[in-house]
């Protein structure tokens, strides 16, 4: 039967619609060009897409930091004690090689050597001078930050180890007085390093500097328990030094200079990665890696927000500072990088190239780290301070009792103006009278503790050996 086809040219098992379909040389180039554009506006968008967010997700309009910039402060010369100290650091004779060691381990019987110490005083009379003059000036200024608007990762530091070195000698000089009976000229003379070590702290304190001073503190410390245990100076001399020393017992407001002086070279950092300087950005090479190098504000670097990053972090450290260690929670930082930027993947990298300010995030990540270290190197430096007040109040109580008294309440007003803060705890230090010994609640923590800053410290507590 005819049914309006050609039966005849239908092969057999075929019906028409299983004939294959025959794409056309024209047709075939109207696919791929549709594929290629396709993949055109894919590749345009992917990287167009930031800007437009930028457009629509602007950078904040300016940074509210006044509470984290110095204020310009004129010194001259004549109260600088920068220069003094360069001089002392220009002239000091160090020790031949084979009595370097010497020099950095002498500090008691065991270890004295008098013959070493007097060659080293004479030969180093020049840079003693230079010292003692900047212990009596009232300000230490790096003149190239006297204006600190030139506080960057540029600034030359001074010579950092020449200065611990000059402490040192200092209190070697001081032992040396003592061992000749001279206590109370002795105890003025490690005071130097302590008074110079303080002017660095008040100044525009980069963090490495304040961490230069406190190892130079904690050698006088020290050196002035030894002279109070071994020579015989009059209570009431005694009782002027607790009320005297007590301006070089405290180290917070030096940390927090170091943190603002942190935060101002981080605002400098960001400021320089959008200039067209190129030995701007070389020195943020320098100091964050080789991978970064200029980059324009948009979507995914905003200057403004990420100054605020490093604010927000600035100002947490210094509200650390100002609290007591024993309440301090020591963790790291917490990643401005939301949670799946550790996620490895294809994926994870897309959103992240479509999150805001990644850049910035990434900066901060970098420079933020874990300063309970540091916060519980300041208190510790707090404690070894005021704990040698106590020490030498309890010398010049002795001195006049031949005992020792029963509790701290007896040292008060005449030996001490007051019992003295627990820098690890929102009381005051302990005293145990059969133990002889003044200690810290911070003691009992480090002990108890498993976290590895803790079990780093020396022992917070300071026992009387006189």
């Amino acid at each position: 039967m005819d049914n309006g086809q050609d039966s005849k040219n239908t092969p057999q098992g075929f019906g028409t619609s299983d004939i294959p379909t025959i794409v056309t040389p024209k047709k075939r180039r109207r696919v791929l060009k549709t594929v290629l554009l396709v993949v055109l506006i894919l590749i345009v968008g992917y990287f167009s897409l930031p800007y437009v967010l930028g457009l629509l997700y602007r950078d904040i309009k300016s940074v509210n930091d006044e509470d984290l910039l110095f204020q310009k402060v004129v010194i001259s010369d004549e109260q600088n004690s920068y220069f003094d100290l360069m001089g002392a650091a220009d002239v000091f004779s160090k020790p031949s090689t084979d009595k370097a060691q010497l020099f950095e381990d002498i500090k008691d019987d065991e270890t004295w050597d008098q013959v070493f110490v007097d060659e080293l005083l004479h030969d180093n009379e020049s840079a003693l001078e230079f010292f003692s003059l900047a212990a009596g000036k009232p300000y230490f200024q790096n003149p190239a930050i006297s204006d600190p608007i030139n506080i960057s990762p540029n600034v030359v530091l001074p010579p950092l180890v020449k200065f611990r070195d000059m402490g040192h000698l200092s209190a070697i000089k001081s032992l040396s007085l003592a061992k000749k009976g001279d206590g109370a000229e002795a105890i003025q003379e490690a005071s130097k390093s302590l008074a110079v070590a303080q002017k660095i702290q008040d100044s525009h304190v980069f963090l490495i500097e304040y961490l230069t001073t406190l190892p130079m503190k904690a050698r006088a410390w020290k050196v002035i328990q030894t002279i109070v245990a071994t020579t015989d100076i009059d209570s009431s001399i005694l009782s002027l030094y607790t009320k005297d020393l007590k301006r070089y017992s405290r180290n917070d407001e030096g940390l927090i200079s170091a943190f603002k002086s942190e935060y101002q070279t981080q605002k400098w950092i960001v400021d320089a990665m959008t200039t067209k300087d190129k030995e701007k950005i070389k020195t943020v090479q320098e100091t964050l890696g080789e991978d970064f190098e200029r980059t324009r504000p948009s979507f995914q670097f905003q200057p403004n927000a990420t100054k605020v990053l490093f604010a927000e972090y600035a100002r947490t450290q210094i509200n650390d500072s100002e609290r007591d260690c024993g309440s301090l929670e020591l963790k790291n930082a917490e990643s401005a990088l939301p949670s799946y930027a550790s996620k490895p993947g294809i994926i994870s990298s897309t959103r992240l190239y479509f999150t805001k300010n990644v850049i910035g995030s990434v900066l901060h990540d970098i420079v933020a780290g874990s300063y309970g270290a540091v916060q519980l190197k300041r208190c510790q430096a707090d404690f070894l301070a005021e704990a040698t007040r106590l020490y030498i109040a309890i010398k010049a109580f002795f001195e006049d009792n031949g005992t020792y008294p029963e509790s701290l309440i007896e040292l008060v007003p005449q030996y001490i103006d007051s019992i003295p803060d627990d820098p690890f705890s929102d009381g005051a230090l302990k005293y145990d009278s059969q133990k002889k010994v003044i200690y810290s609640e911070g003691e009992i923590l480090r002990k108890q503790s498993t976290d590895e800053h803790w079990k780093n410290l020396s022992q917070l507590q300071l026992e009387i050996d006189f």
